[in-house]
């Protein structure tokens, strides 16, 4: 069977250069080649297990490992030592069954989760986990550079950025899934006035209200849902000093036909191109834009027996997203050929 999944993309943030000189790729190589008690981290999955400082019974561990060359591909193993797993007992046509707590057989563990990785230059691209995320694996390569292999000294960073220049990536990120606009309502801020002086203090803030309506369209949302500037009105009058009001509106397409034709949410994007870019977000196969930011992501569906993702189709999906985020721009290549 094919489960789909999303592959992240992420980069080394090399600012300040943490790894003296060498890319992510390189230093990861050189570090499962060194050795520990005269054995190679990479020969031995025990050395390059890393127990958790606020729990030592939580591990993680590369297990699966391959170098290309011109990648290293692995997977980030997590489990907890000596945890159980709940299990039931079918036993008939009775009203309900025994359900007990088991530990795993003898010289086993149960696993949490498990993250895949490539590695290429500073490139990464990580399918991840609902158990292990892409923060597990920053701290698990801090700990492998560093600690347990002494390649890179003290103090340094490993810090993988998911967020990227939009001006840099460009904006096409295939077709359009949803558009989000929305953003922070305008506050009304309308001087106290006395009411000896003669104006009337309520159809000062409604008018003022309606100041801000003709600039600013989330206000004119907020009546047509709540029933009127002066529900709006009550609403911004009781936010505290510190506290936005925030409206999203989000567009998408729901159909019962195989292919959806994206059109007319290209044609919401193309409208809303004059918001201002904090208001707009876009969400496409490859990736989500926010205002001047961009997240670049690639849809793949991969070979699963249950819960075990098929590594060797994980790699065969993770190439195909590299290869084509150098062919649209988004990234530059590496000595992995894009081809």
């Amino acid at each position: 069977m094919r489960r789909a999944t999303r592959i992240h993309y992420r980069r080394l943030d090399d600012r300040g250069d943490p790894l003296r000189g060498e890319s992510l790729e390189q230093a990861m190589r050189r570090s499962l080649a060194a050795e520990r008690d005269g054995v190679a981290l990479s020969g031995d999955w025990s050395r390059r297990c890393r127990q958790d400082p606020d729990d030592p019974q939580d591990r993680l561990f590369i297990n699966h490992l391959r170098d290309s060359g011109n990648f290293l591909f692995w997977n980030l193993v997590s489990f907890t030592q000596g945890r159980q797993q709940a299990m039931l007992e079918e036993v008939g046509n009775v009203p309900e069954v025994p359900i007990e707590t088991f530990d795993a057989p003898a010289g086993r563990q149960f696993m949490n989760g498990m993250l895949f990785c490539l590695v290429t230059g500073n490139h990464v691209f990580i399918v991840q986990d609902s158990r292990v995320r892409a923060h597990h694996a920053e701290f698990y390569l801090h700990w492998l550079l560093g600690e347990q292999s002494g390649v890179v000294a003290s103090p340094f960073e490993i810090v993988l950025l998911d967020r990227f220049d939009r001006a840099a990536v460009g904006d096409d990120f295939g077709d359009v899934q949803s558009v989000s606009i929305g953003g922070a309502v305008a506050q009304v801020h309308v001087p106290q006035v006395d009411p000896a002086g003669g104006r009337d203090v309520r159809q000062t803030r409604i008018q003022r209200l309606g100041e801000i309506a003709r600039e600013d369209w989330k206000i004119e949302v907020l009546e047509r849902v709540l029933g009127g500037a002066e529900q709006v009105e009550r609403i911004l009058e009781r936010l505290d000093d510190d506290a936005e009001l925030t409206v999203q509106v989000q567009l998408g397409i729901t159909t019962t036909r195989r292919r959806v034709n994206r059109e007319a949410l290209r044609d919401v994007q193309r409208a809303a191109r004059n918001l201002p870019d904090s208001d707009l977000k876009i969400v496409g196969k490859h990736g989500v834009l926010t205002g001047d930011q961009a997240r670049l992501s690639y849809p793949a569906n991969v070979l699963s027996a249950e819960d075990l993702l098929d590594r060797d189709d994980v790699l065969r999906a993770i190439i195909e997203a590299y290869r084509a985020f150098v062919m649209n721009g988004k990234i530059e290549a590496t000595a992995l050929p894009p081809q």
